[in-house]
């Protein structure tokens, strides 16, 4: 990956903001002409810098979603237990974020569902008895303060 410029990093900032701008907008925010702006945005999907683009939805207009943390530790590590469990995670849609992280847990998932219902079904499909999960723990979000994927760059 090439190094980011000064007008790349305001292209991804303005893009974090609203992704639906035109290259038009765009131009007219960061300096450059439309063309440009749309040459740096394909530059920089192709490296990967942009991964995706997403429409991020309003849980209270679509029944008052549940946002659920889910604290993991696994009974046993590993590399294979560990790529397992990540794979496993990936095919579910309501787990939404899932880190693999250092501490007192194997992982913290960021899980969404409509009710508490759905959630403890969830669950018993996300940590089967096989899978060896020694303790997971369950953090119910009451409201979202804060809920942006906006990186600060």
């Amino acid at each position: 990956m090439s190094v980011l410029d000064s007008f790349d990093v305001a292209l991804l900032r303005a893009l974090q903001e609203n992704c639906q701008q035109t290259s038009q907008q765009l131009a007219e925010q960061i300096g450059l002409s439309p063309t440009a702006v749309q040459r740096r945005i394909k530059k920089l999907r192709e490296q990967g810098v942009i991964q995706k683009e997403v429409a991020i939805l309003n849980t209270q207009m679509l029944g008052n979603r549940m946002t659920v943390i889910i604290q993991v530790i696994l009974e046993k590590g590993g590399p294979q237990v560990v790529d397992a469990f990540k794979r496993r995670m990936r095919k579910f849609r309501e787990v939404q974020q899932c880190y693999y992280v250092a501490g007192e847990y194997d992982f913290v998932l960021v899980v969404n569902v409509g009710n508490i219902t759905e959630y403890d079904i969830l669950t018993r499909k996300l940590f089967p008895e096989d899978l060896k999960i020694s303790k997971f723990y369950t953090i119910i979000a009451i409201e979202a303060v804060k809920a942006d994927l906006s990186l600060p760059i």
